[in-house]
């Protein structure tokens, strides 16, 4: 049976108030709002408090209470759209109703609204469809003033069209087209219906009521919506919640209550250990986040009357067939959210991706950010990391044919203008100097490269996938290049922005100046929402940032330096001081911003660089100081901040989704999770694979407030050597153990040089389990059918371990391979440059010759005249006498200077050649022995080979050793300043 402590019905963890208790635009605690709806939804319906005339309408502070909204605000910063109200009221008429209430008093959950508003003392019980809702008031049976009861809706855009039907019944329709942003036509279409009859219908202004007789004590409305039609509305309205669907709200209630159940139950917490203050408050926040991950990008897709799914595109207009998302920004959540949906919800996420990609279809980009359509805000093509993520994680569901045209079209486009906020603004500047100079008019220029430039290492990894996959030789050529060059200029940017002397990444200009007007704490000109510590520390490429550094010990003091350093500010380019700097002060961890996604992979890159256990105390102080039962450190952007939570409290996290598949090992904060996977056999994956049913199971059996760092990891009772594991390995299900300080003796520390962990038992299509199935029987099985079924069953793990074991040699020799190629391609390159400095040795070994020579015939020439002068008289040409032996000795020592450079120079000719023969027998030799680059990729992988693909690169590039001490002894020889193979710079301090 269940355990005690098990959470049963993890709904009832929500706190849908969570992040409105705030003062948005001065100090945000979340900015959200308790969205009732369906996940991913359609529509989503609030509480209105304020009059509506801001995008902050509502306040978990405020007590009055004017409308139930039907909103699709996806922050406060991006603005509403397409929003009507509707409501209860009792006594005269009005198009501004108040009333009041206590909104922690009601109960506000994914699947409900219900809540008592005075001084009437009306209920008003809201649950919602996809594409609509139910509302049922519940009017007091009491009523003195005889006061008149209605049910009212609003539209700020228009009038509806509201009659009384034959049957005595209400029906009002109507649309609105409040739209921000590019988006074609769009408009919004509503139907609304009582259940109840009615006396008439009321009218003021935009608002429309249904009137009941005064008696009245229940009415329920049934409301549908479409982005299409009158029509299509009417389609959701019978499919979802037309009488004969849902006789009653609470049949929709069951309804709407279970799909949350069952999506927040894929992340069972089957032992969240003792139940006390301390684990009540994880457990809320832990459902919160994972309800707000499950919230946006909203699907804006229908299914029409012949049953097919359709939308009506934002991007391009018109009616398009397929799924369509919105309401998202990827600055954001590309960090956390799409992660988390990879990891819990493959089956989901693969919709959302192709939804993203009809977005493309129809407007010809990824979206930046999206409400509805293209709307110009943050920084970065970080779509591309998301589909590229899709991709190399092999997510089910999505035309990778058109992803890879979308993210092909970021990398190397610019922005098209029209206010879009897509492609790459500066591209051309970008790509030729690996930066965007700070003057050259762009922006946020050392972030938004650094954006830029972890896109191009995603879609990197992508292409590199593809390139494999690809059964066209062209194409995996094309992606190869593609790949090859995405991942030079990604390097290439962190490469040439950072700045040695402050440890930071600086503006730079064309001419390679950095910017002379530096201050590290400042905030705006080259930055987004943020400073220099705040956009230094990519992790696309962690290992390269570590030699950008001088090493991984010189990366980590600098990322204990930003803890430490006071959180102070000066507000630079901004002007003023705003919200988020606020917040980061107050988060108290130096300069390190939890409040804003920017620094949310910092903590984690510690256990990257050896120190998990920096790690694990970082990441739960703020987990217990960052989060709280009804706050954020910040704005919560679209179930970012939530997402964080949730993959921290699971222990595993994706510091750089796209470009590595790896997820760092971090401190669970429940004894045991289960995440459970449907099955999939309608949805292969990339392999044409059917998924299985499976489960991956988290345990940290001694966890707790105090023990929360990690001895060690064991995958299925194997240790892990790294900090990380694959996804390709936990996502078919197994068995994660965190062993905590308390559990164990000392152990050897992780290595972060060592590769992924990769698992013994890889999946292969099956489950994992064994292919024969067995009844029951009435009596016991036989001994000798209990060992042929653990022989069958250790075959198959043999089978499956030869399998795993094959991949990874393959993956290593693929590696060897394009490490050969490189080493050759610099060999060809270095023995050019030897032939080259052989022959200006030759000519310059001739002109010293020749100069010798001339210098050897003056010589003769004055002695001759020196031994005539001495048979004259002395005392008549003695002074001419003394000139020319001064002449003469000058003359020697040159003689003898030019006679020892001709000697170096001979040396060092012989020198030359010496080593020109040896590199054309060696490379002879290596050519003619299977080496790696001519004989990899045909070598074999059987136990009975005896050729090592590893020791023949041992002495390959001992060789390249070799040849570069070589060149070495002649530049240092040389001295000369021209010397091509002089170092232009100090290059001692990469490891």
């Amino acid at each position: 049976g269940k355990l005690s402590n098990a959470v049963e019905d993890p709904e009832e963890f929500v706190n849908l108030l969570a992040g409105s208790f705030t003062d948005g635009q001065r100090f945000s605690t979340g900015n959200t709002l308790p969205l009732v709806g369906r996940p991913w939804g359609f529509n989503h319906w609030a509480p209105q408090t304020t009059n509506g005339r801001s995008s902050w309408w509502f306040s978990g502070n405020d007590h009055q209470f004017r409308w139930i909204r039907c909103t699709h605000q996806p922050s406060p910063w991006i603005g509403d759209y397409a929003w009507f109200m509707m409501g209860p009221q009792m006594g005269g008429l009005t198009s501004d109703p108040i009333g009041f209430w206590e909104p922690r008093g009601a109960t506000i959950k994914p699947h409900l609204f219900d809540t008592t508003t005075g001084p009437d003392g009306m209920r008003i019980e809201l649950v919602p469809s996809m594409h609509g809702a139910m509302m049922r008031v519940t009017f007091p049976a009491f009523n003195p003033s005889n006061n008149e009861k209605r049910i009212c809706f609003k539209n700020e855009d228009g009038s509806w069209d509201a009659r009384q039907r034959n049957d005595g019944t209400g029906e009002l329709s109507g649309s609105t087209g409040r739209v921000n942003g590019n988006a074609h036509g769009f408009r919004h279409y509503i139907r609304a219906v009582s259940d109840e009859k009615i006396d008439r219908v009321d009218r003021v202004g935009g608002v429309s009521c249904f009137s009941y007789p005064r008696n009245q004590v229940k009415a329920t409305v049934r409301v549908a919506t479409s982005f299409i039609s009158l029509d299509q509305a009417e389609v959701s309205f019978n499919r979802e919640i037309s009488p004969n669907k849902h006789s009653t709200i609470d049949s929709l209630l069951v309804e709407a209550q279970s799909e949350w159940r069952e999506l927040l139950n894929r992340v069972e917490v089957v032992d969240a250990g003792d139940m006390n203050e301390d684990v009540t408050r994880h457990l809320t926040v832990f459902y919160t986040g994972l309800w707000r991950a499950l919230t946006f990008p909203r699907r804006i897709d229908e299914v029409d009357a012949s049953g097919k799914l359709v939308h009506f595109s934002p991007y391009g207009g018109g009616v398009r067939a397929g799924p369509c998302v919105t309401d998202n920004g990827f600055w954001d959540t590309f960090r956390t959210v799409y992660p988390l949906l990879g990891l819990i919800y493959p089956d989901k996420l693969g919709d959302i991706i192709q939804g993203w990609l009809n977005a493309f279809k129809a407007g010809g980009w990824l979206p930046g950010w999206a409400s509805p359509g293209y709307r110009e805000s943050m920084v970065g093509t970080y779509g591309d990391v998301v589909v590229s993520d899709a991709i190399v994680k092999k997510i089910p569901g999505f035309e990778v044919s058109t992803a890879w045209e979308a993210i092909h079209k970021d990398s190397f486009n610019d922005e098209p203008g029209g206010h879009m906020g897509v492609g790459k603004a500066g591209y051309r500047h970008y790509d030729q100097y690996k930066y965007i100079p700070s003057d050259v008019g762009v922006s946020e220029m050392v972030s938004r490269s650094l954006d830029f430039a972890f896109a191009d290492m995603a879609v990197s990894k992508a292409a590199s996938v593809l390139a494999k996959e690809s059964s066209s030789l062209g194409n995996s050529q094309r992606f190869e290049s593609d790949a090859q060059k995405l991942k030079d200029r990604s390097l290439a940017v962190q490469r040439n922005l950072y700045d040695s002397q402050s440890g930071l990444m600086r503006p730079k200009s064309r001419n390679g100046h950095f910017d002379s007007n530096f201050v590290p704490n400042r905030w705006g000109g080259g930055y987004t929402e943020g400073s220099a510590w705040h956009h230094s520390f990519p992790s696309y490429a962690v290992k390269e940032l570590a030699l950008v550094h001088g090493g991984r010990d010189n990366l980590l003091r600098k990322l204990h330096e930003m803890l430490e350093t006071p959180g102070s500010f000066q507000v630079g380019g901004y002007g003023q001081e705003i919200h988020e700097m606020t917040e980061m002060r107050a988060v108290a961890m130096g300069q390190y911003g939890h409040n804003n996604q920017p620094c949310h992979h910092v903590l984690y890159m510690f256990a990257l660089l050896g120190e998990h256990a920096s790690t694990a105390e970082y990441v739960r102080h703020v987990m217990n100081h960052a989060y709280g039962v009804d706050f954020y450190a910040g704005d919560e952007d679209n179930g970012e901040m939530g997402s964080w939570f949730v993959l921290s409290a699971l222990g595993l996290y994706s510091v750089a989704p796209g470009a590595t598949t790896e997820y760092v090992l971090g401190s669970p904060l429940f004894r045991h999770v289960s995440i459970h996977y449907p099955s999939l056999d309608a949805v292969p994956d990339l392999n044409g694979k059917a998924y299985e049913p499976r489960t991956l199971h988290l345990v940290a059996a001694g966890t707790s407030s105090k023990n929360y760092r990690v001895r060690e990891c064991l995958w299925n009772g194997d240790r892990i050597t790294a900090p990380v594991v694959l996804d390709e390995n936990i996502r078919h299900g197994g068995t994660l153990r965190f062993v905590m300080e308390a559990e164990s003796d000392p152990m050897q520390p992780y290595d972060v040089d060592a590769p992924p962990y990769v698992a013994s038992h890889q999946y292969n299509g099956g489950g994992g389990g064994s292919a024969i199935s067995s009844g029951e029987s009435s009596g016991s099985s036989s001994g000798s059918s209990e060992e042929a079924a653990q022989a069958i069953s250790e075959l198959a793990n043999f089978k499956r371990a030869s399998i795993a074991l094959t991949g990874s040699l393959q993956e290593q020799v693929e590696t060897y391979s394009h490490a050969a190629e490189e080493a050759e391609e610099k060999v060809k390159q270095l023995t050019e440059e030897l032939v080259a400095e052989k022959q200006a040795r030759a000519t310059e070994t001739s002109s010293l010759q020749s100069a010798i020579q001339e210098q050897s015939r003056e010589i003769k020439d004055l002695e001759s005249k020196i031994e005539s002068m001495d048979s004259a008289d002395s005392t008549n040409h003695g002074g001419g006498g003394e000139d020319l032996q001064q002449e003469l000795l000058k003359l020697k020592t040159r003689l003898e200077s030019e006679v020892n450079e001709r000697k170096r120079t001979t040396i060092l000719l012989n020198m030359l050649n010496d080593h020109n023969e040896r590199l054309t027998s060696l490379n002879e030799a290596a050519l003619s022995s299977n080496t790696p680059h001519t004989g990899i990729k045909s070598h074999t992988l059987s136990s009975s080979s005896t050729s090592s693909p590893m020791l023949e690169y041992i002495s390959y590039f001992g060789f390249l050793m070799a040849l570069f001490g070589c060149v070495w002894a002649l530049s240092s020889s040389s001295g000369g300043s021209n010397s091509r193979f002089r170092r232009s710079k100090d290059t001692s301090h990469i490891v």
